[in-house]
C-alpha cells in the first residue's frame, strides 16, 4: 500500500484544475456535464448515486458519482482520487452546486445558483436569469405539462434514460433562452 493510500482524506491536498473558468452559460456546463455522465454510465469502474457528490472506495476500486461528480470526474482530475473541496474556487463551486440543482430538477435554483453568484449584480445575464428563472416557476406551477414540470422522482439505475431525456430537454430549453 503506497503512502497516498494511507492518506486520510482530510489530509489529502488534491490539485483539482478550476482553469479555464466555467462556461459563459449554463446550458453548455450542462452540455459537458451530460457528455460526462453518459461516459460515467458505461464505466464499471464508477456507480451513480444521487446523493454523493463523488467519493472513491478505495476498498472496490469504484468511484461514486452524480451528476456534478461525473463533471469533477472526468473535467477536473482529481489526484489522489480524493477531493479537497476547498481548493475548487468560488465561480466552480457554483457552477457545480448549480448542476446539482438541475439534477434534482431545481431548474429555478440552478440559473440563480449560476447566474447571480459567478457573476456582478449589474450583469445583464444574471437579471435575465432571475426574469427566465420567475418565468419557468411560472409554468412548471401552472402547467403540469411543461417539460420541466415532469420531476424525475428518482434515478433508476435499471433504465438511465428517462433521467437522461430529462438533461438533454433542460438543456435544450436553456439554450433556446441563451442561458
Amino acid at each position: 500500500m503506497n503512502t497516498e493510500e494511507q492518506t486520510t482524506p482530510t489530509e489529502m491536498k488534491a490539485a483539482i484544475t478550476t482553469e479555464p473558468a466555467p462556461p459563459d452559460t449554463l446550458h453548455e456546463l450542462l452540455g459537458m456535464a451530460l457528455e460526462d455522465f453518459k461516459k460515467v454510465l458505461k464505466n464499471p469502474k464508477y456507480r451513480v448515486t444521487m446523493d454523493i457528490w463523488y467519493k472513491f472506495n478505495a476498498e472496490e476500486d469504484i468511484c461514486y458519482v452524480c451528476l456534478a461528480g461525473a463533471f469533477v470526474s472526468q473535467r477536473m482530475k482529481p489526484k489522489g482520487n480524493q477531493i479537497n473541496w476547498h481548493t475548487i474556487s468560488a465561480e466552480w463551486y457554483h457552477a457545480l452546486e448549480a448542476l446539482n440543482s438541475v439534477r434534482a430538477c431545481r431548474v429555478p435554483d440552478a440559473l440563480i445558483e449560476y447566474y447571480c453568484k459567478n457573476f456582478s449584480p449589474g450583469e445583464k445575464r444574471g437579471q435575465k436569469a432571475v426574469e427566465e428563472a420567475i418565468r419557468m416557476i411560472d409554468q412548471i406551477e401552472g402547467s403540469e405539462g411543461h417539460p420541466l414540470g415532469q420531476f424525475v422522482e428518482a434515478f433508476d439505475y435499471a433504465n438511465p434514460k428517462p433521467f437522461l431525456k430529462y438533461l438533454e430537454t433542460t438543456r435544450a430549453l436553456l439554450e433556446e433562452a441563451n442561458l
